[in-house]
């Protein structure tokens, strides 16, 4: 996996997953046009955050500092972000996605999640993946404290994304083609 790569060893991880019908090729769509738009529970969680109502597709993520690292088409998608997540204000640092594994500079952690996408003899199950690593003590013990806040709130963010990606691609499914 792309995250693997990316983050082989981490401080803090979450994972959530969820079922589907529709084919890898439709997650996989779905996820590159995720669109959280339309869930009030995220879009109140992102403004309580002070992000932006942009930032709720993966294009307007990349805007507010999150990259997307890595893609594996109709398999995952990897997308991260360096900062001091736990400031009053985040003091997010870019990261050009080829430097972001060997990023080491104290007092910072390096966050990334994926969605991957998986057969199985039922269907698909598409997942996603939080991983942290912090650079130094000092960044581990306030993301420690930032993370015991929050964790409850962004496993919420995962499960509607994954949510929103389970419905748009059985949405898809179920579309007649056009020919």
């Amino acid at each position: 996996m792309i995250l693997d790569d990316l983050i082989p060893s981490c401080h803090f991880s979450e994972k959530h997953a969820a079922p589907t019908r529709a084919s890898p090729k439709l997650v996989y769509a779905s996820i590159i046009t995720l669109d959280l738009s339309q869930s009030a529970l995220v879009k109140m969680l992102y403004a309580l955050r002070g992000l932006p109502r942009t930032s709720l597709t993966l294009a307007g993520m990349s805007r507010v500092g999150f990259n997307i690292l890595g893609k594996d088409e109709d398999r995952e998608v990897a997308i991260g972000i360096v900062g001091r997540f736990w400031k009053r204000a985040p003091e997010l640092i870019p990261v050009a996605p080829a430097d972001f594994r060997a990023f080491k500079e104290k007092g910072y952690a390096k966050a990334a999640f994926n969605f991957a996408i998986a057969e199985t003899a039922e269907g698909t199950v598409v997942s996603t993946e939080t991983r942290v690593f912090c650079t130094s003590t000092g960044a581990y013990a306030a993301f420690f404290a930032y993370w015991a806040l929050i964790r409850p709130f962004s496993g919420l963010i995962r499960r509607a994304m994954l949510k929103n990606i389970v419905r748009s691609a059985e949405r898809s499914a179920a579309a007649p083609s056009l020919r």
